[in-house]
């Protein structure tokens, strides 16, 4: 179970001005690549080749993962202008590498798609409908095969099933699960070659499932174990496959994919300086000439968006996102996206945490709780449980820390061993963004049920 403890540490906060809304644009390295925030990640793509079949990379929101996924697209992708591709890694670290450049620089048939929804998925149809149109958005990516002469009659049925505008609403459930197998098929079909497939934020829905009331976790979970088993095991269409995401314990009861890699942020030492910006990176940033008017606050920016580490407290990374857009605003406030995050601490209210949090103006949170080995889907069902009605429950709090670590809330405060089933870590919040954050969402809660309790009076 997890065990709570308050540490008070020297720290004046300011109450940001305005509540953690990002304010950069979706992912594209064509502009982020003639941008003064450009920062070299593109050995990325090198490891990426190198690694397994199948890699999983889980970081918090903001960190990059989005970036990095468009920018190994833009590098393998055949269908990319190639002197486009050339101008955004011209002069890159990953341009050194001829044997690598020569093998697969704009040589690869790709899918790239993101499982994060554009509306609110809040029940089993909701969710079909969302990925139906994560499916027609994909397989429109591909418009040029209804013109190749090495597809079928049939394959050409199968894609104006999922590119119509009509025909893609109407999409059955098994038609979904089998998306992106179908399209790895066509597309192997169409150029002679094996497909490199991206996806991003493949956990969106998962998590979804936890903070959200009327989502199924039994329906979630299934759906999900078909549509990715689908494609990802026993898929001779695909070479090699990368998913991003959040977490990596949202992965664990998917049994049918439970052999799969998932990186752990910072918990991996080929990719732990991919996610986020360094010292050194944040440095370079403050050198250049755009930013150089902010390095008196160089501590500033410590303070506020540094603080997340690894096990062995080796590297303090940074936020990419809050760095950035501090960077291009000038103002020293919370850009964490908090839409879940309400529901994820309302249970915390029935904890001393964010109670004695609100109260005081200087402090941390450490927290010792037990690493887990072994999740299903009844511990996921237990902990919404916990979340849905409010009631902290001991047997299921371990499992919750861990995914507020994983969504960046916490980060490791002292060494941790990883010495089996029994071992504990003990975490804490990373910086002032995420202090304030929690603060500003207690408030709310606050302020909520004052005004419940008021019009009941009323």
């Amino acid at each position: 179970m997890a065990t709570i403890y308050l540490v008070f540490i020297s720290m004046m906060i300011v109450t940001p001005s305005s509540y953690c809304i990002p304010i950069l644009e979706p992912a594209d390295i064509f502009k982020i690549r003639g941008s003064p925030e450009f920062i070299d990640k593109t050995i990325l793509i090198k490891e990426f080749i190198n690694n397994a079949d199948t890699l999983i990379l889980a970081a918090p929101d903001g960190f990059g993962k989005s970036t990095n996924l468009d920018m190994i697209r833009v590098f393998l992708s055949k269908t990319v202008d190639k002197k486009q591709a050339e101008d955004v890694f011209r002069n890159t670290e990953i341009y050194k590498e001829e044997a690598l450049l020569k093998a697969h620089f704009n040589n690869h048939p790709v899918i790239h798609c993101s499982f994060k929804p554009n509306s609110p998925v809040t029940d089993y149809e909701t969710m079909l409908m969302a990925f139906r149109n994560v499916l027609h958005q994909t397989f429109l990516q591909h418009q040029y095969l209804t013109d190749s002469p090495h597809l079928t009659k049939n394959d050409l049925k199968e894609l104006k099933s999922y590119t119509d505008e009509d025909k893609y609403k109407t999409l059955k459930p098994i038609q979904i699960s089998v998306g992106l197998y179908v399209l790895s098929q066509i597309l192997e079909r169409h150029h002679g070659k094996q497909v490199i497939l991206l996806i991003d934020d493949y956990d969106s829905v998962l998590l979804d499932s936890i903070f959200t009331k009327s989502l199924d976790i039994a329906e979630v979970f299934g759906f999900y174990n078909a549509i990715l088993s689908g494609v990802l095991l026993h898929n001779e269409h695909v070479n090699t496959t990368i998913l991003t995401g959040t977490t990596c314990v949202s992965m664990k009861p998917l049994v049918d994919l439970e052999n799969l890699q998932c990186v752990k942020f910072l918990q991996d030492e080929t990719f732990k300086s991919f996610f986020g910006l360094t010292e050194t990176e944040v440095d370079d940033l403050l050198g250049r000439d755009a930013f150089k008017k902010f390095q008196l606050h160089r501590q500033d920016i410590r303070m506020w968006y540094d603080g997340y580490t690894d096990p062995d407290l080796s590297i303090h990374i940074y936020n990419t996102r809050s760095v950035v857009n501090f960077l291009k605003s000038g103002d020293l406030k919370s850009y964490l996206n908090t839409t879940k995050g309400e529901n994820a601490f309302k249970v915390l209210l029935e904890e001393k945490v964010t109670k004695q949090l609100f109260r005081e103006s200087s402090q941390n949170v450490m927290i010792v709780v037990r690493h887990l080995t072994e999740i299903d889907q009844s511990h996921m069902e237990g902990l919404k449980n916990m979340i849905i009605h409010q009631i902290w429950n001991e047997d299921f709090s371990d499992l919750y820390v861990h995914i507020l670590m994983e969504k960046g809330y916490f980060t490791f405060d002292t060494p941790w061993e990883r010495s089996g089933y029994n071992s504990s870590l003990t975490v804490k919040f990373p910086n002032i963004e995420v202090c304030e954050t929690i603060r500003q969402i207690v408030h709310s809660v606050i302020e909520e049920a004052k005004k419940h309790h008021s019009n009941l009076i009323d």
